[in-house]
């Protein structure tokens, strides 16, 4: 729980810095995705055509919103040519990422649904468990993968990769994952208020989260919890260093 408040602390101060850009990064990340489908659907293109589209710019979206909050958690001064820079360098790194992410939430969706529409047939009590179970798998493995993009960006390796070592990142922290697992949940459900219909009382603040920091802010503190993380293995390896040098 410290931990986690020290994420977030440092997290809210870095957003607040550098809030123009995290805004900017979030506008336009929603226009990269939505945009193209949103005229493909105008031009009333098959429905296949606009999730086509909202895919692809989702990669570079993607690529964009990663490398440009990785230079704000950093503090770099970070500035919109970040995100051209961002899409140049790793629209190739997002695909990959974005196809696993696909492939792990597609599989687990799919076991999700499955089991529930046999609990809801059935109404066995064990049923209902193993739902549960896949509800908590489905939301421990996209915590896994907010880690994907700093351990591709920040140590080079391929996505299949990352994925291993974002596993071993939150499964060593567990009591992190935990309570950013509720935040960004809460935060989720402030900013999805008008597509849900949940927390209907909130549904202004929730368009202003939606349009102007939902993926941005999410990306950012991911970022730092990363560096923080970080830190403390390399202060954990200085300080095991010393002590072998010292015997």
């Amino acid at each position: 729980m410290r931990a986690c408040i020290t994420i977030l602390r440092r997290a809210a101060w870095v957003i607040y810095d550098h809030l123009g850009m995290v805004v900017l990064l979030n506008l336009a990340w929603i226009a990269m995705v939505t945009v193209p489908a949103a005229l493909a659907k105008l031009a009333v293109a098959p429905g296949w055509v606009p999730a086509l589209l909202a895919l692809a710019g989702f990669v570079p979206a993607n690529a964009a919103l990663w490398y440009a909050t990785r230079q704000i958690a950093r503090e770099d001064d970070p500035d919109w040519r970040d995100l051209v820079i961002g899409i140049k360098r790793h629209s190739g790194l997002s695909l990959h990422v974005t196809l696993v992410w696909l492939l792990g939430v597609g599989l687990l969706a799919i076991n999700y649904w499955f089991y529930y529409g046999r609990a809801v047939a059935t109404n066995y009590p064990v049923l209902y468990a193993v739902v549960g179970f896949w509800c908590i798998a489905l939301g421990y493995f996209l915590m896994v993968t907010l880690f994907m993009y700093p351990f591709s960006l920040e140590q080079q390796v391929g996505a299949w990769r990352a994925l291993h070592k974002s596993w071993l990142l939150t499964a060593d922290n567990p009591g992190m994952t935990f309570w950013l697992a509720i935040v960004f949940g809460v935060w989720t459900l402030l900013a999805t208020g008008p597509l849900t219909g949940r927390v209907s009382f909130l549904s202004g603040i929730s368009v202003m989260i939606l349009v102007f920091g939902y993926v941005s802010v999410i990306a950012v503190a991911a970022q730092v919890a990363f560096s923080e993380l970080m830190r403390k293995y390399q202060e954990g390896e200085r300080s095991e260093q010393n002590q072998v040098a010292k015997e």
